[in-house]
């Protein structure tokens, strides 16, 4: 039985060449990648002098359980050189999160705050009900897109990716 899962991708080293890494790998282990959100080019949220990000979110088709999952992303962060810092807002090769799994109870809580989450979360799906009865675009800014700059080419090679 698969389930549909929304991840959040960021990377702010070598992110063009991580992201699309990342994606690959997800695709060569099986998982199906449903759709890929615009992705856009963002300032960190902290430390504003380190590089700039690649944002994006992802659909899944998943099979695999929870845990199943997550340990399928950590090793994918892993093989690319993610080192889990104390600052969670250290620059990354890649942070690959999940943002919804309706097999998990509640929902990450950057889905809020974020622009660069809750946009292109809303781009995949637009009436999003989240696990608390709610309707994502009635609880965030939909016209709030300071800081971001899409990156077109580069989400229609992502998404030439998923369509091979």
């Amino acid at each position: 039985m698969t389930r549909d899962v929304y991840l959040s991708v960021g990377s702010n080293i070598e992110p063009e060449y991580n992201v699309r890494a990342a994606l690959r790998q997800l695709l060569d282990q099986g998982i199906r990648v449903v759709s890929v959100s615009t992705h856009y080019r963002t300032l960190p949220v902290k430390h504003r002098d380190n590089p700039s990000y690649i944002n994006g979110v992802w659909q899944l088709s998943c099979s695999l359980g929870p845990e199943k999952l997550k340990q399928s992303l950590s090793e994918i962060e892993k093989a690319l050189g993610r080192k889990k810092q104390v600052d969670r807002y250290a620059s990354r090769t890649i942070d690959l999160d999940i943002l919804i799994d309706p097999e998990v109870t509640g929902f990450h809580k950057d889905i809020l705050t974020r622009n660069f989450v809750y946009l292109p979360l809303l781009e995949l799906n637009c009436k999003l009900i989240l696990c608390d009865g709610t309707i994502l675009a009635e609880r965030v800014n939909t016209s709030d897109t300071r800081d971001l700059s899409p990156l077109n080419e580069y989400t229609n090679q992502l998404r030439s990716m998923i369509n091979e």
